[in-house]
């Protein structure tokens, strides 16, 4: 097995370098040719690599009897469950919670505090009512920061007359304008992210397919030389296995089981009387292939 997987390179590849030695052919794939991720992507992984070593020891007689090209699906399969592996923990990372919420609830928090001394100083004829109706409200991130600074901005304006009049103090205002300015920061990178997270997740879905075509091309060499020892699903099993499938799906033909039909049960011929007195005999029209009633045998 050790020699086997030193003849063949792309075997012994580590996951990172798996994944980007193929990144340029999965973003060469087209959108069309991508399939739903309808499959766990870890239990397809695990059950793949499960297949490996009787898949690696199986090389040399599908190269002798299929060719080098259906072998060359076995020397890629170990590297692109590196790429699905790898793709899947990217995807996983982007999708990590940012500070989003707690940078929100901390600055609520500022706003409340500051709002309560200004609408004081406001009551106590310190601050002009109307100065606090800019204001729009603790609902919206943008909302938050704005109104934050907004009242940083107030009182630090009537700084020298309510100096000692308020329970806030400028350390706090300094603190808070920064609490708004991380806040804003944070925001900036989400959107980042968010556009991050889309090409993950195309590029997870591109892995995701490659391997899944990948192990069919390896599954129908094994069910073409393996079929009379039946034990194909030993070997190579199917990723659809417990699962139950409304219909056939086109994008994964090797796992979809065909349904045999019957032949159509045969109609009744009754035989032609001739001679004088015989009724005309009626013309019958062929049935189509296909329908009921039609020969077996017809194409």
């Amino acid at each position: 097995m050790k020699d086997l997987l030193a003849k063949n390179p792309e075997t012994t590849l580590s996951i990172a370098d798996s994944f980007e030695r193929v990144r340029p052919e999965l973003l060469a794939m087209s959108k069309e040719s991508l399939r739903p991720i309808n499959l766990d992507i870890p239990t397809v992984v695990v059950t793949i690599t499960g297949t490996l070593p009787e898949v690696m020891a199986m090389r040399p007689l599908i190269a002798a009897t299929l060719g080098e090209a259906q072998a060359a699906h076995v020397d890629r399969l170990p590297m692109m469950v590196h790429a699905a592996s790898q793709s899947h923990a990217d995807y996983l990372i982007a999708l990590q919670p940012t500070e989003v919420q707690s940078q929100s609830d901390a600055l609520v928090g500022k706003r409340e505090v500051l709002e309560a001394d200004a609408t004081a100083l406001v009551r106590r004829g310190f601050i002009k009512a109307g100065e606090l109706a800019g204001l729009r409200g603790s609902v919206g991130f943008n909302n938050q920061i704005f109104d934050v600074l907004q009242l940083v901005a107030l009182l630090r304006k009537h700084w020298a007359a309510i100096e000692g009049r308020t329970g806030v103090t400028l350390a706090e205002l300094d603190e808070a304008e920064r609490a708004a300015q991380r806040f804003t920061e944070v925001l900036a990178a989400r959107e980042k992210l968010a556009s991050a997270v889309g090409a993950v997740a195309d590029l997870r879905q591109r892995a995701y397919t490659m391997l899944l075509m990948t192990y069919e091309q390896v599954q129908r060499a094994i069910r073409y030389l393996r079929f009379l020892e039946d034990d194909v699903d030993d070997i190579v099993p199917s990723l659809w296995a417990g699962r139950r499938r409304s219909s056939a799906r086109a994008d994964s033909p090797v796992d979809a089981e065909p349904r045999v039909l019957g032949p159509a049960a045969p109609t009744p011929v009754t035989p032609a009387v001739t001679g004088p007195g015989a009724a005309p005999v009626t013309p019958v029209t062929p049935i189509a292939p296909g329908l009921p009633g039609a020969s077996p045998f017809m194409r």
